[in-house]
């Protein structure tokens, strides 16, 4: 999946390479991409994008694989790790948006709680976000936002 930002695709600005991609399913199985209609692993992945693909860049870099840990920490504690998948990651009128196969309290309190820090950080490049554009709407710091977008964009309070 490729999620457009500013005409740049998520996987256009992506630092992982096929290497660190490998690294990650192997360190968090749910990453690993499935069928959307049968929920089964695909046989023919080569590695070239995880599930953190499907969000934005800058969401990745600032708490993609922190997210990550304290997930794979719930499904250690529930025996759910090689059970427990996501369904669906995306950014959806500026926040995170995360879909599993099922969930738990535990859970929910970890996606939730990276929902609301997603909204209030830059798409692009992770840091802080000062903005939101209107429109299709996304956070952005200072340094992201593009000069079309300054003039009726609105501020994060």
């Amino acid at each position: 999946m490729t999620v457009l930002i500013g005409g740049e695709s998520a996987n256009d600005m992506s630092a992982f390479g096929k290497e660190k991609n490998k690294e990650l399913v192997e360190r968090y199985p749910f990453l690993w991409p499935r069928d959307g209609w049968t929920g089964e692993k695909l046989q023919d992945y080569d590695y070239s994008y995880t599930e953190l693909d499907s969000m934005p860049v800058g969401w990745v870099k600032a708490f993609g694989e922190q997210m990550c840990e304290e997930i794979k920490q719930v499904l250690i504690q529930r025996g759910w790790m090689d059970e427990w998948y996501i369904f669906q990651l995306k950014e959806k009128f500026g926040a995170m948006r995360l879909y599993s196969n099922y969930t738990c309290e535990e859970l929910d309190s970890i996606i939730d709680k990276y929902e609301v820090i997603s909204e209030k950080t830059c798409v692009r490049c992770g840091k802080p976000a000062t903005h939101y554009t209107t429109g299709w709407i996304l956070p952005f710091c200072d340094g992201c936002l593009d000069e079309r977008d300054r003039k009726t964009a609105r501020p994060i309070l």
